[in-house]
């Protein structure tokens, strides 16, 4: 039955194991403080020494039987077990029961390993008894919990450079994870005002042997250790020589002879370098024309080619070692790196111990994969990833020539997808508001519409800053409230009723002069439920057309377009037709009163198309002044409004660029 601490005193049970555990305890530490010492009140020993003052083996074997009695709990610790095991170790030249003891010692410890790791931890860190732990108890060095003591002694340069180094040599660093913590506390280690480097080297030898030099391992070991063998003409070190010193020197050459045949990695690194040390050689591409900073990406996208390991390791070399002004083209080219399956690469880079890698991997996903962001945008103007997430674009680089006076294609690309992802959510939801006029239908549409502009307008902004282009080009949405009445009120030209729900005003701006304003008069019809149906929702199978607004429309311009809501049917969201073809294709159906739903859905471009392709490429759009001014209304000659309809007019400029955006 386990003793008590009552029994403690009880010398009538000198001869106990627990006593002569305690005595052996006063024996090994006899400076220990005498508050603490277990039998410093005692009034006599229970233990004899031998004439050399060490202890006997027999008493040595009977106190270690005691070690997992509660009373004796209080006393032990890692100073008392190494000192057991010293003791062990000892007897080993004379005794015969030694590598009972030491097995016995350990197997203590290992049955209580959650009391004495964080103990055993401190003390192989900060005491010189690194190599005096690991000995008896190796399986320390691969504990999560070293590993992060370990960091923060780095972090906190608390450890000595050459205690490390022993400890670098005997930790597995055989996960990524495990890396990078160490990784982001070396960057603190070499911190001024008291750098040292000597351990750079030996870090990463041990990350490489850990990952078994994975290039993941090598392009981290380039980038941080040895940024001179991505150098075509680099000199590797042929021999352990003493260049970091004598601890150091067979780490360099370590380094050398498992870098210098990985050539794809070391390509990989020297394009990295000219964006994270803008200085290096000479060549920072920061300071280098649009057209160069795009050919960097497509050689850094080149050089990589379809080596996924090392496509995951550049992505968060980018986004974890850029820095100020180089973090726009860092995003911008991991977001152009990035494919479906790094996905779980990404996810796993949200939990990276660098901050600031978080964000940026989650953007990425963001932007390139799909996986949109749960918040909205943070309306400053911010980086060309963050923005792409915002509309949940891709940004992938293309080819194809640009189609608009804009004379850039993935700017039409962005235009285009974000009003065709709003078009089809509009389309996605009118089983919930189909009931409502066309006139709330088109102001929820384009309220909508402006919204995702501004996002736009961020992501053009972005795209400009990451390419270093000299002009960008701008969209932005205002609104005119006018009053409904207004669409039954006389138009220009003579004509009786103005017959437009929508005034559409495009106004092109280059190099901050206005081409002119440009009109396109839209009429919106959408598709009405049949309530009389037995099953829901069921819709009719045609659109009304009132033939007096298609000829009111056509007598005033010959920009006008028909909007038609309903369920996404053709494959758009909001078919658009112009005023002309449904006049001609209505009268061709029912003498110009209804337009069946298959005809609007073969017979339409989706409105992203037409609003992309023609609107803003100014590819229609009616210059003639008094449109425009009955367009844009008259301050104080407005009805009494009704029902407010927006008066959309949408500007796209190619400006000049500020750098302060």
């Amino acid at each position: 039955m386990p003793q008590t601490p009552d029994d403690e005193t009880d010398t009538e049970a000198a001869d106990q194991p627990l006593d002569i555990l305690l005595d052996v305890i006063a024996t090994l530490l006899p400076t220990r403080d005498r508050g603490w010492n277990p039998v410093a009140m005692r009034p006599r020993r229970v233990i004899d020494l031998a004439e050399n003052g060490r202890l006997d083996e027999d008493d040595l074997a009977l106190a270690i039987t005691a070690l997992d009695d509660l009373a004796a709990e209080r006393h032990l610790d890692v100073e008392v077990v190494l000192k057991l095991l010293g003791e062990a170790e000892r007897l080993k030249h004379a005794g015969t029961q030694a590598d009972a003891i030491g097995t016995a010692i350990k197997d203590h410890v290992g049955r209580h390993w959650g009391r004495y790791l964080p103990q055993l931890s401190h003390s192989a860190l900060h005491e010189h008894s690194f190599r005096r732990i690991f000995m008896p108890f190796p399986q320390l060095v691969r504990e999560d919990l070293f590993i992060n003591d370990l960091a923060r002694a780095i972090a906190s340069k608390s450890i000595y450079a050459g205690n490390l180094l022993e400890v670098l040599a005997k930790v597995p660093i055989d996960t990524q994870s495990r890396a990078r913590l160490l990784v982001d506390a070396l960057d603190a280690w070499l911190r001024p005002p008291h750098p040292d480097t000597s351990i750079v080297s030996p870090l990463f030898a041990a990350i490489g042997r850990g990952l078994i030099w994975s290039p993941w391992a090598v392009l981290q070991a380039i980038l941080r250790a040895r940024p001179d063998y991505a150098a075509r003409l680099a000199v590797f070190e042929r021999a352990p020589l003493n260049a970091d010193g004598a601890r150091a020197a067979p780490y360099v050459y370590e380094l050398a002879t498992q870098i210098e045949p990985r050539t794809q990695e070391r390509l990989v690194a020297a394009i990295l370098l000219e964006l994270i040390v803008p200085d290096w050689e000479q060549q920072g591409v920061l300071v280098r024309p649009a057209e160069t900073r795009t050919a960097y990406v497509d050689r850094l996208v080149e050089a990589v080619g379809d080596n996924a390991p090392l496509r995951q390791a550049t992505i968060e070399a980018l986004l974890w070692r850029a820095e100020g002004r180089g973090t726009d083209l860092a995003h911008y080219a991991a977001t152009a790196l990035a494919q479906g399956e790094d996905r779980y690469t990404l996810i796993e880079l949200e939990e990276h111990q660098h901050r600031p890698v978080q964000s940026a991997a989650r953007a990425v996903r963001a932007a390139k994969l799909g996986d949109r962001l749960s918040v909205a945008p943070i309306p400053a103007s911010f980086g060309l990833v963050q923005s792409l997430a915002a509309l949940e674009l891709r940004g992938e680089a293309t080819a194809e020539p640009a189609r608009t006076w804009l004379g850039d294609r993935a700017v039409e690309e962005l235009i285009e997808t974000t009003i065709r992802r709003e078009e089809l959510r509009f389309a996605l939801e009118y089983e919930n508001h189909g009931d409502e006029g066309e006139d709330r239908l088109l102001a929820s549409l384009f309220g909508a519409l402006a919204m995702r502009f501004a996002d736009l307008d961020q992501a053009l902004d972005a795209l400009a800053r990451a390419t270093a282009a000299p002009y960008r080009a701008s969209a932005t949405m205002r609104y005119r409230n006018v009053d409904r009445a207004e669409e039954g009120s006389k138009g220009i030209k003579g004509v009786k009723k103005f017959s437009a729900d929508l005034c559409l005003i495009v106004n092109p701006v280059l190099n901050g002069t206005s081409l002119g304003r440009r009109v396109t008069l839209v009429q919106a019809k959408r598709l009405y439920r049949d309530h009389a149906a037995a099953d829901q929702p069921k819709w009719h199978a045609s659109f009304r057309i009132e033939k007096e607004q298609v000829d009111a429309l056509l007598a005033q311009t010959g920009s006008s377009m028909y909007f038609f809501h309903g369920p996404a049917f053709g494959g758009r969201g909001v078919p658009v037709i112009p005023t002309q073809l449904v006049a001609d294709l209505s009268r061709h159906e029912a003498s110009g009163h209804s337009l069946a739903r298959e005809v609007v859905a073969t017979a339409s471009r989706s409105l992203a198309d037409w609003l992309t392709y023609d609107a803003l490429a100014l590819r229609t759009g009616d210059p003639y002044a008094e449109l425009v001014e009955k367009a844009e209304g008259r301050p104080g000659s407005l009805p009494r409004r009704l029902l407010e309809l927006p008066t959309v007019e949408v500007e796209l400029a190619v400006t000049p660029r500020s750098e302060a955006r």
